[in-house]
């Protein structure tokens, strides 16, 4: 059982909306930081093959259950037609959790802004306490896109572009034949005090303990 503490609709699960600090490049893309603009640019030319080349965002949500639902929005800018689709996708390692739809194709009109909402329910479940879900934007082959105000947020309503971080802070108890825990995890997913009972005897962790 979790019980976490998440906001309403404007609590961002994209880790650092704002700069990109932990954003990274993906397909042998180039990228470019705007800071000011809450902008991430990606590019990437002189592709003879599809390469999935773009963006990968980490997210503060550790853990995706098979049927929850997500909005995503951002706004994005073509600065030339790309060679094919650009798409988005959430993915866990190896794992499609959900996406795969493309919102811009060669047929895109360019030099303009755009805003792309879409809601959408994971196909699969993480890797509890997963450290490695990202959103990933990125074209099929050769492309130069810009994004910015991105948000993914957890239910079908979203509001307008917040940075804020997500308080995921969380108390996790499991109880099985034999054992019986109970964890609570800061917004890191650390855990900062924990009591596990086992047939084998008890565990206490904390830095205060009275």
């Amino acid at each position: 059982t979790e019980v976490a503490k998440y906001g309403e609709h404007n609590n961002n699960l994209i880790v650092d909306a704002v700069s990109h600090s932990q954003t990274i490049a993906i397909g042998g893309a180039s990228i470019v930081r705007y800071p000011l603009q809450n902008r991430i640019d990606f590019s990437r030319s002189c592709a003879t093959t599809n390469v999935d080349a773009g963006i990968s965002c980490k997210l503060h949500v550790s853990r995706f259950i098979t049927g929850e639902t997500y909005t995503l929005s951002f706004d994005y800018y073509l600065h030339s037609a790309p060679d094919d689709n650009v798409l988005f996708e959430l993915k866990d390692g190896g794992t499609k959790l959900g996406g795969g739809n493309y919102f811009a194709s060669p047929t895109t009109p360019t030099g303009a802004w755009s805003k792309h909402t879409v809601t959408f329910v994971s196909i699969n479940s993480s890797t509890p306490d997963s450290n490695n879900i990202r959103l990933l934007l990125y074209s099929i082959k050769n492309s130069s896109v810009a994004i910015k105000n991105i948000m993914l947020v957890r239910g079908d309503k979203i509001g307008t572009f917040s940075p804020s971080q997500v308080d995921n802070a969380m108390t996790r108890v499991e109880q099985t034949a034999n054992s019986y825990s109970i964890k609570f995890l800061n917004g890191a997913n650390d855990i900062t005090t924990q009591l596990n009972l086992t047939n084998s005897g008890v565990r206490i962790k904390s830095s205060l303990i009275h």
